[in-house]
């Protein structure tokens, strides 16, 4: 069995601080925000090679040094041009543009004195190229110590200014960083239109920042402004409006304390730093943690003041954004709880994961095409901590830490959730905390269970089930086995809503259970008078075979009652997939 290194490294967070830390991922570099730390990044260079660093905030290439204007004066005769010479003092500052289109700060600038107005009089302006690889330069000049505008650009280390005019709406890039100290950090973050957006500093709740389009790692302006530079707002209306996450719909919509917000652009059209975008209101109920999930076009969030989930998504019939509360036919599951954690399982099934402040886990199916949901309480027989879901292959895996007591001691594990798809259930995990071993020749120890020493553990050994504990960090079969499955059983109850009574129909005893896929499934109206349905005839021994269709009734005893139930139970390491549920009925 493979064993594999634990790789660590050092942040600057502790442990009670990690709940409050922002995230945002741009391919294999995470981008980390903390009201109370500069932000910071996590980059991958492999999979056992990453570096955590501090965001410097500047563009990815440095301007030229060394800028010098020298003027060439070969006409100071009126007679020549029919002119006088009036020199003039001009200030020339550098700027270098590297092959992905980011230009640098302005350098610093020279100055020379001429009148390139008269023939043959020009000023050369030179430069030494900063470290890296320029594409081109880009020259600006000012009159005197007036505003600067762009006259030229050229590939080489110098260029020679004859007497162009400045063009004052295209200026140098200046260097801005709003987040230079503390009480000016941001909290919050989220990607958007090709710009990463920053909010929430301790000075300045209500703030709303974005870098430079394309250049998440620089918050430079030009003065004017150009349409790719930073933006700097506020969500000013007249309350109290903490910034609590960037949600990306077909816009970008901002989550406060008490209100969700679009921002727009002028005439409705793209974010740009002038003039500054616009604050539309649209939900009156503020979000709070854990970050807002995106699904499709659709966004869940959990309110501030209620518990429960609630989604907000653009809506046709009114033209414009509408909130729903999700949760509102399973109160019992949020009264006096509060979702701390979440995650989006989009295949095989379209399933939210949603961990309560008390551990426990919730699952929210929902197919938004077919208007299908429901919310199902997931016993791990521990606290689920955290919980994340990776795409791998065909589905995406659900991974889990959890708290677990064995043995006497609180630990805590990394766990996952097993593929819903399988092709032999002999290897299909239907137990907690599991290890699944595939070996060459049948074997009766099986070993490596110290995770769960001294535990009752339930296996399945070449499809058979048997009950034992875990000493020493393992187990011994009777009979040797290739295909061993050893982990914590639970159980799977399914419930129905009470069926109201029919008028001139009898309910019977009967229950009828339609299944796919299954074995050792229990039915009835009470959990303590289940009955086996039973998927092979009497007294058939074997291995057990997955049954699909339906099985003879169960006949648990009747109980006759106003409103009626099925309840049906797989206490058992198998599959059960029940897709439909009758009474037995006759007429009065």
């Amino acid at each position: 069995m493979a064993v594999y290194p634990l790789y660590k490294m050092s942040t600057p967070y502790n442990g009670a601080e990690l709940v409050d830390l922002d995230f945002a991922q741009s391919f294999d570099t995470i981008y980390l925000a903390h009201e109370y730390y500069p932000v910071s990044k996590l980059v991958r260079a492999d999979h056992a090679d990453w570096s955590y660093s501090e965001v410097s905030f500047s563009p990815g290439i440095a301007p030229p040094t060394a800028v010098s204007a020298v003027a060439t004066v070969a006409n100071t005769d009126s007679a020549n041009s029919g002119d006088s010479y009036f020199p003039q003092s001009y200030s020339y500052i550098v700027s270098a543009v590297n092959s992905d289109g980011q230009e640098s700060r302005g350098s610093t600038p020279d100055a020379a004195t001429n009148d390139t107005e008269l023939p043959r009089n020009y000023t050369t302006i030179s430069w030494v190229a900063p470290a890296g690889t320029a594409d081109y330069y880009r020259v600006y000049k000012a009159h005197e110590s007036g505003s600067y505008g762009f006259i030229g650009e050229t590939e080489g280390l110098s260029f020679t200014d004859d007497g162009f005019q400045p063009d004052y709406a295209d200026a140098p890039i200046e260097a801005y960083s709003p987040f230079n100290g503390t009480g000016k950090y941001p909290a919050r973050l989220g990607f958007w239109e090709q710009r990463l957006w920053f909010g929430r500093t301790t000075s300045n709740p209500n703030a709303v920042f974005a870098s430079r389009t394309a250049d998440f790692e620089n918050m430079d302006f030009a003065r004017p402004q150009r349409e790719n530079d930073s933006i700097s707002m506020s969500i000013s209306t007249g309350e109290s409006n903490v910034i609590e996450a960037f949600i990306p719909m077909d816009r970008l919509m901002v989550g406060t304390s008490d209100n969700i917000f679009s921002l727009v652009g002028p005439n409705d059209d793209v974010l740009v730093p002038t003039p500054s975008p616009g604050a539309k209101r649209h939900v009156g109920r503020g979000i709070a943690r854990p970050k807002p999930l995106m699904v499709g076009e659709v966004a869940f969030y959990q309110p501030r003041v209620e518990t429960g989930l609630r989604t907000i998504g653009y809506s046709f019939e009114i033209d414009g954004y509408r909130s729903s509360d999700v949760s509102i036919f399973a109160p019992h599951l949020f009264e006096n709880y509060r979702i701390v954690r979440m995650a989006y399982q989009a295949e095989p099934a379209s399933i939210i994961w949603c961990v309560r402040n008390d551990g426990v886990l919730l699952a929210f199916t929902w197919e938004a095409e077919q208007q299908v949901w429901g919310w199902t309480e997931m016993d791990v027989g521990g606290k689920v901590l955290d919980i994340c879901c990776v795409p791998e292959g065909e589905e995406s895996r659900v991974y889990l830490t959890v708290e677990r007591e064995i043995n006497g001691e609180t630990v805590r594990y990394v766990e996952y959730l097993d593929r819903l798809k399988w092709t032999d259930y002999r290897t299909a995990s239907f137990l907690d905390c599991s290890r699944i071993y595939v070996f060459d020749e049948p074997q009766t120890r099986i070993f490596g269970l110290a995770h769960l020493e001294g535990e009752t553990v339930m296996v399945l050994a070449d499809g058979y089930s048997l009950t034992t504990v875990v000493a020493g960090g393992e187990i011994h079969l009777e009979d040797a086995a290739t295909y061993v499955i050893v982990g914590l059983a639970y159980d799977a109850i399914i419930e129905t809503l009470p069926i109201p009574p029919e008028p001139r129909k009898k309910i019977t005893g009967e229950i009828y259970v339609e299944l796919v896929e299954s074995f050792d499934v229990k039915a009835g109206r009470r959990e303590t008078e289940l009955e086996l349905v039973r998927t092979r005839q009497e007294g058939e021994i074997g291995a057990p075979v997955m049954f699909t269709g339906y099985p003879e009734p169960a006949r648990p005893t009747q109980v006759v009652d106003r409103e009626s139930t099925i309840i049906v139970k797989q206490t058992s390491p198998y599959p059960m997939t029940v897709t439909g549920l009758y009474y037995g009925v006759e007429a009065k």
